[in-house]
């Protein structure tokens, strides 16, 4: 008996915990839905390069982001799984991503030049190929007009110094297709990091001529 009467007791404090817990979900929700969640560092263009040597198309091997691809492995790729597919991106409510255009930083010169532009081409791809799920942002304002339209906007981020094979004009290059952010350095040596420190210098005393 004394149980039941406890129970009772709890129930209409359980209910104004359980209605300040709706309010409170949908605010989150209607904040959620006027300002774009942006997730900062994607590394699908790599496992992409991985796994299926950046085909897109299901039809010609690649994977099928319409599709829930939680569960399904991925051998060649490095957790042997993707971690986005589009109904995951919508469940989460993403509204902009970065994209990575990571490559490893043994890939150096020109080659790394090249691997780069294969990274930013799949994601224009992708962009390309689910047009109702992400589109290319260019600028701040592009971001929200995507986000406003219920889709994903997409940007690319260089993940070391190593991108731009010691050459500022590569820089400018990959701003103008779409890069919006350089990371100094992701895994690199000193040495590595000291030559990046020293040609910031250089960019730094030399930007009004850039």
């Amino acid at each position: 008996m004394a149980s039941l009467e406890e129970a009772a007791a709890k129930a209409p404090r359980l209910a104004k915990d359980d209605e300040e817990a709706a309010a409170l979900k949908a605010r989150a929700l209607a904040l959620h839905a006027k300002y774009p969640l942006l997730d900062g560092h994607n590394d699908l263009p790599w496992a992409l390069h991985q796994g299926f040597a950046h085909v897109t198309d299901p039809a010609l091997g690649g994977p099928d982001l319409r599709a829930e691809l939680k569960g399904e492995s991925y051998p060649k790729i490095r957790h042997q799984c993707l971690h986005t597919d589009i109904p995951r991106m919508r469940r989460g409510g993403l509204g902009a991503q970065f994209w990575s255009v990571y490559i490893p930083t043994d890939v150096v010169g020109p080659a790394a030049v090249q691997k780069t532009l294969e990274q930013i081409d799949v994601v224009h791809k992708l962009c390309e190929r689910y047009p109702d799920a992400f589109e290319f942002a260019w600028a701040a304002a592009d971001v929200r007009r995507i986000h406003a339209s219920g889709r994903c906007a997409s940007v690319c981020g260089l993940e070391g110094g190593h991108h731009i094979n010691n050459s500022l004009a590569t820089l400018r290059m990959y701003y103008r297709l779409g890069c919006r952010y350089v990371r100094r350095s992701l895994t690199l040596s000193r040495r590595a990091v000291g030559d990046e420190a020293e040609a910031r210098a250089r960019l730094s005393s030399s930007s009004s001529g850039t």
